[in-house]
């Protein structure tokens, strides 16, 4: 056993125990805890008690005995005793001379050293030696300590405050600055927080650092919203608009129309889901003509203006469950750009000439004046197809017979498609969350899908035709092997063969679509890219210069597609958010726990293997015997739900 000292470690000093003496190298072996043994520097020993250490309990009756005695130390007297007197230098034996306490006492003397240790106020420990501190630097240590105690006593008054979520009532203007900082700790970790005091808050005052906790307790007080789609802010996506964009917009107005081609006597009709706002298509019937509009946006505002630049930052519109973040200002996709009722509206419109086998024959592109009849929504036109009394019956039959041909003809051509259903989500803001799922088979939608793909594919080919820098979207064509398992494990092993959709300005087939060429250009209120393409096709009807050279709409596209993906993840996870609140509700109900699903894969990860709800196109994993085959339905049961980490716990139910 060896000696107890006080020994330099971890840039601070403490108890020890000296097993070996310096070596060779002047590093001595010492025991700083029960089986803790390591080597340091000889000159790191500061002070030898001379104490043998004979069993574990000898060292630990030492330090209790130091515990005592260190509060009778006090650093403070001791330097107003000592300061003005001459000294050229301080020992312990002065300090404990000063304080009247006895100079023989081992545990008196490290008490000293470690009150040096804890406290620097007003004497410290330098290359081996105590030096007193000056009046001047005493003065300036106190008043700082002074400030730093106003400061924690605030601290601990805001914490109390915010554990009793009683912020909303009590809260003072000094908070705000650490409440913003709480704010910024949930919503980007320790990315943009430089400042290490607010995660001493976060563990001294609030007891934890957590930022699932600090956000339940952000949430308790008000300060956040339970349900706050972090993943906008994570991305720092805007949510709204500057004032100064809307002041700008205020003065757009529709310009004269004399070059326009008037079809206001058409009937004309626009299909949506019933809550839209920004309508961007619509078509009419002229004989054995079909039209189909988008509207025109390119004389509201120009190339590189303002309201150009916010859209080529924005990209596209974010649609989430709980909200909308259009590209465009709303005076622009709401009003002055979209197609409503009885309202004149400019279009790009394709005029697709029909014969009477229900196929294109010819086709051109013309700038129209149009006058929206009627916005009907997917439901609506569904109840007209199957109604052979409704006046529009016919229109719409006939319609459905055009979109009908042009589809098999891409199928013909290799296009393939799943009924992936659209999901979406009621009762958000009261938190009766209930799951809608629709079919992408509707005819209803089926119809605008394929007037959409028309229209893209002759711009396309008018771009094509007339060396028109475009944005092409393309796919390589892959051979797809035949899957006789139900349609979730279908989707997810052809999902795996499939080359992704890329963008080009070199034009390329789209296998997937089954069209030869193909670009984008029927959502201008919602794609920048889009708007581009259109300002490129209007140039190609007026017969002037293109707006953008290959260089601009390559840069474009490559921007506009990266950060497509981005903000598709953060809708999937916005939607899945939701999906899980709904999980949540169904277990404190004690409603629905039990679910059926199909697995997706042989091999898992740590958290199991993956699998899909039978009911729901959502994705978890849970631990699945191995017996289980992919492809193989199961039965799992809900356990628990973790919205903070988008996380649902589910067992297999044998």
């Amino acid at each position: 056993m060896g000696q107890i000292i006080l020994a330099y470690l971890n840039n601070k000093i403490q108890l020890a125990e000296l097993i070996e003496a310096a070596d060779h190298a002047n590093k001595i072996r010492i025991k700083t805890g029960r089986n803790k043994e390591q080597k340091t520097h000889a000159k790191n020993q500061i002070y030898l008690t001379n104490i043998c250490v004979k069993n574990p309990k000898d060292f630990v009756d030492f330090s209790n005995k130091v515990a005592e005695t260190f509060e009778k130390v006090d650093l403070k007297k001791a330097w107003e005793h000592l300061i003005n007197q001459s000294y050229s230098s301080i020992s312990v034996e002065d300090i404990l001379t000063a304080l009247d306490l006895p100079l023989d006492s081992h545990e008196f003397k490290v008490s000293v050293f470690l009150s040096i240790n804890n406290d620097d106020t007003y004497f410290q420990f330098k290359s081996n030696q105590i030096q007193m501190i000056s009046k001047t630097e005493v003065l300036q240590k106190i008043k700082i300590m002074d400030q730093r105690k106003i400061a924690d006593e605030k601290k601990a008054r805001l914490a109390k405050i915010l554990l009793n979520g009683q912020f909303h009532k009590q809260f003072q203007k000094d908070d705000l600055e650490i409440t913003e900082n709480l704010k910024s700790i949930v919503l980007y970790g320790d990315k943009k927080i430089k400042k290490s005091e607010i995660f001493e808050f976060c563990e001294k005052f609030l007891n934890t650092t957590q930022r699932s906790d600090i956000f339940e307790l952000l949430v308790k007080n008000k300060i956040l919203e339970k349900n706050l789609p972090v993943e906008l802010y994570q991305a720092e996506i805007p949510i709204k608009f500057s004032s100064k964009i809307h002041k700008i917009t205020e003065s757009i107005t529709t310009q004269n129309y004399d070059d326009y081609e008037d079809l206001t006597n058409l009937e004309t009709y626009t299909i949506d889901d019933e809550s839209t706002k920004d309508r961007d298509d619509a078509f009419s019937f002229q004989q054995n003509f079909l039209w189909i509009h988008i509207t025109d946006l390119t004389n509201l505002f120009d190339k590189n203006s303002e309201i150009d630049i916010e859209a080529f930052n924005r990209s596209r519109s974010i649609y989430l469950p709980e909200f909308t973040i259009p590209m465009l200002p709303p005076k622009i996709s709401q009003e002055v750009g979209s197609i409503n009722p009885n309202q004149p509206q400019k279009c790009i419109s394709l005029k697709l000439e029909i014969n009477s086998q229900n196929k294109i024959i010819d086709w051109d592109f013309k700038k129209t004046l149009i006058t929206s009849t009627k916005s009907l929504s997917y439901n609506e036109v569904e109840l007209i197809i199957e109604d052979q009394n409704h006046k529009l019956n016919k229109t719409f039959n006939n319609l459905d017979k055009i979109c009908f041909e042009s589809r098999n003809e891409r199928i013909l051509a290799g296009a393939f498609s799943f009924d992936r259903p659209q999901v979406k989500f009621s009762g958000i803001s009261t938190e009766n969350i209930q799951v809608i799922l629709e079919s992408n088979l509707l005819k209803s939608k089926l119809i605008i899908a394929e007037l959409m793909i028309i229209f893209n594919q002759f711009a396309a080919l008018f771009c094509y035709t007339n060396k028109l820098p475009a944005i092409y979207r393309t796919q390589e064509i892959v051979d797809l092997p035949e899957f006789t398992y139900s349609n979730a494990y279908s989707w997810y092993k052809t999902s795996q063969h499939l080359r992704p959709a890329r963008i080009s300005t070199k034009a390329k087939e789209h296998s997937g679509l089954g069209t030869a060429l193909y670009v984008q250009s029927t959502s201008p209120l919602r794609r920048f890219s889009d708007l581009v393409m259109q300002r490129q096709i209007k140039s190609l009807i007026d017969s002037t210069n293109s707006p953008y050279d290959i260089k601009e709409i390559s840069s474009i596209g490559v921007y506009g597609e990266s950060l497509a993906k981005n903000l598709s993840r953060i809708e999937e996870s916005r939607k899945k958010y939701w999906f899980l609140v709904y999980l949540k509700q169904s277990l404190l109900n004690n409603s629905v726990t039990i679910f059926d699903g199909i697995v997706l894969e042989t091999d898992g990860n740590t958290l199991g293997r993956l699998f899909e709800l039978r009911d729901f196109p959502f994705r978890f994993r849970c631990e699945i015997p191995k017996s289980i085959q992919e492809g193989e339905n199961i039965t799992i049961k809900l356990n628990s739900v973790d919205l903070w980490n988008r996380a649902a716990q589910f067992a297999y139910k044998f």
